[in-house]
């Protein structure tokens, strides 16, 4: 007999672990790297190792893209309550809105293509007239033109993230307790 139990705490991790990886895809950051003959011969990591004066709690580029550029930086209390709920709902439909999809976008599901896809949006943009710099600020003129491809690309991993769970779900037996 199966550990019903056992394979719901797996099922559970693994879609966990699916949400994960489905939002770092599609972060620019995690698909690139800067290499450079004398200061990053060996790459910055994906902007880990390309300093930025601290950017609210950022020191790093690659963190200021993990925050969207820092338009949705609020910290919301956690566990969520009904407040936070409404806060958390409120902030992803303004980001829902302020991008337009195509059907096409939202069904690709091929992690490869979606690299790939990320790549070439963030290498066209994200060190874009900025140099590695512990003591100089970000310029806003930055922030403002790589906030677009960010907010693309966090739109397009949750409608990406909602297609998939249906499709795998909606083809699988579901594990229900007795």
């Amino acid at each position: 007999m199966r550990n019903r139990s056992s394979e719901a705490q797996g099922l559970s991790v693994a879609l966990r672990l699916f949400i994960h990886y489905m939002g770092d895809i599609h972060q620019p950051m995690h698909c690139l790297s800067r290499y450079t003959k004398d200061e990053f011969p060996k790459g910055d990591g994906g902007g880990n190792y390309f300093m930025v004066l601290n950017h609210y709690d950022a020191a790093e580029l690659h963190a200021v893209w993990d925050e969207d550029i820092y338009n949705y930086h609020a910290s919301l209390k956690r566990p969520f309550d009904d407040d936070g709920w409404a806060a958390l709902e409120e902030l992803s439909t303004a980001l829902d809105s302020s991008v337009s999809l195509t059907g096409g976008e939202v069904l690709l599901s091929d992690f490869n293509s979606i690299a790939t896809e990320s790549n070439e949006r963030g290498s066209k943009v994200a060190y874009k007239g900025i140099k590695s710099s512990a003591s100089t600020p970000l310029p806003d003129s930055y922030l403002k033109s790589v906030t677009p491809v960010a907010s693309k690309q966090m739109v397009l991993a949750g409608h990406r993230l909602a297609h998939q769970i249906v499709e795998i779900f909606s083809s699988s037996e579901m594990i229900q307790d007795s």
